[in-house]
């Protein structure tokens, strides 16, 4: 994977991009639809794209794991939100937007905007949910053979297209493991509280089977309509995953039944113990 240091734009982004508009804020960043020029060999920048402006300050380090497995977005996989180019704009600068410009793919909408709608009485069929976990498994087929772990595999990084197609998106968090001993492993704790992995919440040594865990998470908020514990605190629903798992699924207000094959994937991408998860090439086997 080759660092996104290689490859940032030279260009003033608040020269190319034009119309830019709010439309999400996260903690490392906020994201903006944007019009862009024609005659970017680089980009496909003629019509709208989505524009997520990252503080921080600009990559250097060509060894640096963030930046490859940040520039996976370039992957030219159908499940796995397209990256066009980076762009640097300078705090030192007077632009309004400093930090490292992602220009990406404008999806429809998240899957959490879909989970969202569950009060209105929005409830996902079965296949439905069956087809956008094989489209995210599939992301992380890829990732995953590159060393590479998400670890933010959550409703709001999965984004829906007009077609249908389900794409992972948002790696901020991503890291590539190392190849050999125990750099295979990470320990550093990151991610979103409801949809940890309890060796991740532990801050022992993890691998690419805390993606597996996050996904079953993912899939339990779109079976019940919210994420798992998110009656308590982001630091009790932590503490609460590390020492029994995920909860039992509760279904009041959510689907109203689940096969057992919806819950057998379930039971199997959320075991406690990493090493009993199957892999994300597994899953894709199974009958869900």
């Amino acid at each position: 994977v080759k660092p996104a240091s290689r490859f940032l734009s030279s260009a003033d982004p608040e020269r190319v991009f034009s119309s830019l508009t709010l439309i999400g804020a996260g903690e490392s960043g906020d994201v903006y639809s944007a019009r862009g020029p024609g005659g970017m060999t680089s980009s496909n920048t003629n019509g709208i794209v989505a524009i997520k402006v990252i503080r921080l300050d600009p990559p250097e380090s060509e060894d640096d794991d963030e930046e490859e497995a940040l520039w996976t977005l370039c992957n030219k996989h159908e499940n796995i939100l397209s990256l066009y180019d980076v762009f640097f704009a300078s705090p030192e600068s007077t632009t309004p937007h400093p930090g490292v410009w992602l220009t990406q793919e404008l999806a429809d909408r998240s899957l959490a905007d879909v989970v969202s709608l569950k009060p209105s009485g929005l409830i996902l069929r079965e296949r439905v949910m069956a087809r956008i976990v094989a489209d995210v498994l599939r992301a992380l087929c890829v990732l995953h053979s590159k060393r590479i772990i998400h670890r933010d595999v959550r409703s709001d990084n999965v984004l829906l297209c007009s077609d249908g197609r389900a794409k992972l998106s948002d790696f901020t968090h991503a890291v590539q493991l190392d190849l050999a001993g125990e750099a295979r492993k990470r320990s550093s704790v990151v991610g979103t509280a409801y949809w940890m992995a309890p060796e991740l919440i532990r801050a022992e040594s993890y691998g690419v089977e805390v993606d597996v865990w996050s996904l079953g998470a993912t899939l339990y908020e779109m079976c019940r309509g919210d994420p798992p514990r998110v009656d308590l605190s982001p630091s009790e629903a932590i503490k609460a995953t590390a020492e029994s798992g995920l909860p039992a699924l509760d279904l009041e207000g959510g689907t109203t039944t689940t096969t057992r094959e919806l819950r057998q994937f379930l039971a199997w991408s959320t075991e406690m113990k990493a090493e009993a998860r199957p892999s994300a090439e597994m899953l894709l086997q199974t009958a869900f």
